[in-house]
Formats: structure tokens, C-alpha cells, sequence
């Protein structure tokens, strides 16, 4: 996967492909906003962000048009998406698979977003970011943020570097599928579903 790199001036995206965000919680998502335009960088908000009707920002033929909006906008270096649930599977029918093969705008998402993380790498190759931008302003935020800067503004590898202890053995090395599991086995049997075998 390249590393993704932002600068002062910059556009991210951010998007809810799963349930939306409840209106109660759009202060987080300002808070969040707050901090990403210290750093200089302009944000799109998706159509799809806050909750519409039974608790999800759009049908999912309107969060995967909007998603390939945001991939097929050259101005878009990154995508967030802020949502999680049990509805990101409903937007798999909808994506363009060409186009965001094409585009190579890293999408970060977790939990019920890894059905659309796995299903875009079976489907074109991309790689995707199991991260919860979220966190930025959750419980150590302030640790988050400082690693957020750290790797995606200065290059470093803060965000991935993970206290763990070898059970067995001492190196692990390979492409890394997954993400939730309950999430990623809504694609078994289906083209979505990666292939395993060497990762």
C-alpha cells in the first residue's frame, strides 16, 4: 500500500456508507472538522454524512453515487469515512469499480466498513485503511491526533507501530486482509470476498 501523504491545502473527504451520523453527534463531527482545518486542509462533507431517514444518511443507491463522486474528484487525496453499523453492504451493487480503480483515493473506514475496504481490494486492487478517523477526537485523541500529523503529514509510521509481543516466532511480512470479521463474512461467496491464500 502507498503511504498516503497530505499537505497544508489539501481536500479529504468525509462520508457515512454505513448507518449515518445522528444529529446528536454532529458536535464530534465539528470537532473533528476543527482539527483537520488547523492543519490546512480543506474538507468536502458527503450528501451522506448525517442520518436521514431510519437512521441511515441515504438509500444505498445515494451513498454509493456519492461515494463515486468523491472518488472520481480529482481534488479528493483522501476519503473518511465516519460511520459504522450494518448497512455498507447495501452499496456494493452501486460502486464503480473502473472508476475507483482509477482514481486510487485511499479510503479509510472501520468496523461494518470493512465490507466495502475488502470488496473494492477483491474487486480492483486497492488497498483500503482500516482507521476510524473518529478517534481523532475520542478518548486520546490528542495522542491520536499527534500520530495522525506524524504519519500522514510528516511521513513517519506512527499510526502503525503497535505494541504486540510474538507469541511465536520474531517477523510477520504480507498483505494484511480482514478488518471485522462478523463484517467481512457478509462478502463470503460472493466476488467481493478476497482471496486468502498468501495474505
Amino acid at each position: 500500500m502507498s503511504q498516503l501523504q497530505l499537505r497544508s491545502g489539501d481536500t479529504v473527504a468525509l462520508i457515512s456508507c454505513s448507518d449515518g451520523i445522528a444529529w446528536g453527534k454532529r458536535n464530534s463531527v465539528d470537532e473533528l472538522i476543527q482539527h483537520l482545518t488547523a492543519w490546512g486542509l480543506r474538507i468536502e462533507e458527503a450528501k451522506t454524512l448525517m442520518q436521514a431517514e431510519y437512521g441511515w444518511s441515504g438509500s444505498p443507491e445515494q451513498r454509493a453515487s456519492e461515494l463515486n463522486r468523491l472518488f472520481a474528484d480529482p481534488n479528493v487525496k483522501a476519503i473518511f469515512d465516519i460511520s459504522g453499523g450494518d448497512s455498507a453492504n447495501g452499496i456494493l451493487p452501486y460502486l464503480d469499480y473502473d472508476l475507483i480503480a482509477r482514481s486510487q483515493t485511499p479510503l479509510f473506514g472501520m468496523s461494518d466498513l470493512s465490507v466495502v475496504l475488502n470488496a473494492i481490494y477483491a474487486r480492483t486492487g486497492v488497498s483500503g485503511y482500516h482507521y476510524q478517523v473518529m478517534n481523532l477526537v475520542r478518548q486520546h485523541g490528542e495522542q491520536q491526533r499527534q500520530k495522525f500529523y506524524a504519519t500522514f503529514f510528516g511521513g513517519g509510521s506512527d499510526l502503525y507501530d503497535l505494541d504486540f509481543e510474538f507469541l511465536r516466532g520474531e517477523d510477520l511480512n504480507g498483505e494484511l486482509i480482514g478488518g471485522n470479521l462478523r463484517c467481512l463474512l457478509k462478502l463470503a461467496g460472493t466476488p467481493n470476498f478476497p482471496h486468502a491464500r498468501g495474505r
